[in-house]
């Protein structure tokens, strides 16, 4: 029986390296983070380690979606109602990337 369901011919890499995963010894080392766990098989299975790390780095509390619920009640407020999707995307990124700067700007100081 295989492990995998059906794959269509386009994720045979990701089965492959699946499979390699799998197959190696790869032990946990419970100093590392998973995320660095990942990266060291980055060489075994590029892929996999992708999406593994980046599912790692999904919020796991609603502070995030929080926070983006309270940035788009800013951007459509009740002045904002006709905007088009594209100006609120380009104003939630504009918001978002100003977050950030400020942020890094806060640690280097």
């Amino acid at each position: 029986m295989d492990i995998i369901p059906n794959l269509d011919s386009t994720n045979k890499v990701l089965k492959n390296q699946f499979v390699a995963y799998l197959k190696s010894e790869s032990q946990i080392d419970e100093s590392l983070s998973l995320v660095q766990f990942w990266h060291n098989l980055k060489t075994i299975c590029p892929s996999l380690s992708n999406i593994a790390i980046r599912s790692l780095n999904v919020p796991v509390t609603s502070i995030d979606v929080e926070r983006s619920f309270s940035a788009y009640r800013d951007i459509l407020s009740h002045k904002r109602t006709s905007l088009k999707l594209l100006s609120i995307n380009v104003l939630s990124m504009t918001n978002y990337n100003s977050n950030i700067n400020n942020n890094e700007e806060d640690l280097c100081n």
